[in-house]
């Protein structure tokens, strides 16, 4: 595992990552910020309220576990051949969003008694997320 993560190219990851962070920023504002505020049960307010309340610690946190599970997925593709192309990466992102996020997401969510609904808006950005992330560490190394 050493060799693997020596071998990553981190500026690469990094921004790939602040892509995905970028993503996510779209996700839930302009793509399915209403959605999932109902969902959620949230005004408009409540989440400014909060926003403010996190603070820019929060966001820099997520950033930081958005550049570890990035960095996950490149060592997951450097494991899987290192050379595969973009297709290939975005399939093998895409199998790691379904198969393994979005299972254990679903089960989080059954047992939270969050709707089929919300599981679709927050999964489907990981799926989204971890498709583009592994196209994008493959066609770009």
């Amino acid at each position: 595992m050493s060799t693997i993560l020596c071998s990553l190219n981190y500026l690469h990851i990094a921004l790939i990552a602040a892509v995905g962070f970028f993503l996510g920023g779209l996700w839930y504002s302009v793509l399915f910020g209403k959605a999932w505020m109902a969902e959620m049960k949230l005004t408009p307010e409540e989440c400014k309220a909060k926003g403010k309340s996190m603070g820019r610690l929060v966001m820099v946190k997520c950033f930081l576990l958005t550049v570890v599970s990035t960095t996950v997925l490149a060592c997951l593709i450097v494991d899987h051949g290192g050379n595969i192309g973009f297709r290939h990466g975005a399939c093998l992102g895409a199998f790691v969003g379904l198969g393994l996020v979005a299972c254990r997401s679903a089960v989080n969510d059954m047992f939270q008694f969050k709707s089929f609904k919300h599981w679709l808006i927050v999964s489907g950005h990981d799926v989204v997320l971890l498709t583009l992330q592994g196209a994008l560490l493959t066609h770009w190394r």
